[in-house]
């Protein structure tokens, strides 16, 4: 019967709900009316309660550096949007989403949207081989935590970033 009345709701909406009741039994309080309005004037805050993870500052910066590496638009109001939890704990532990980038080892210089200007397949290699001669790493999670804009749009021109190490000769260094 309790899942009936739920079947229209959002998953978060269905998330807080069960939250709440499961407060509710442990108080051992009755709400007349399950939901946010009955929860906050018992005094559980449903947004904490419905996006409770185990968020450390480690764990904080772990993400922030797989959204990097993974290619995820790392704007404040984009991560928001999509990760709630994951903004309001980065903000907790940091009181900025520039200042949890940064301390999560993201070079902020390099966080755009666009391809780097005159950034062609033939710079893109010349980038990369002048990498190498540098004695500069190849590993692909530590470029792109370096410079985002150009490790991503060589992976998007080359398909991966292995594929790109081969064409500028670079294979022995995947």
């Amino acid at each position: 019967m309790r899942e009936d009345r739920r079947a229209g709701l959002s998953r978060r909406r269905q998330t807080t709900i069960r939250v709440v009741m499961v407060v509710a039994r442990r108080e051992t309080r009755t709400f007349a009316c399950v939901g946010n309005g009955s929860a906050i004037r018992e005094g559980v805050n449903t947004r904490h309660v419905a996006y409770s993870r185990d968020l450390t500052q480690a764990r904080v910066e772990q993400q922030l550096r797989r959204l990097c590496t993974t290619g995820y638009d790392l704007g404040a109001m984009v991560n928001r949007s999509r990760d709630r939890g994951l903004y309001d704990a980065a903000l907790r532990y940091h009181r900025s989403w520039r200042a949890a980038l940064t301390a999560a080892g993201v070079n902020l210089a390099n966080v755009s949207r666009r391809r780097p200007d005159h950034f062609d397949r033939e710079a893109m290699i010349l980038w990369l081989r002048d990498r190498q001669a540098a004695g500069q790493s190849l590993i692909y999670t530590e470029v792109c935590l370096e410079n985002r804009d150009k490790t991503m749009a060589i992976r998007r021109t080359f398909r991966s970033w292995r594929q790109a190490l081969v064409a500028a000769g670079l294979a022995e260094n995947a």
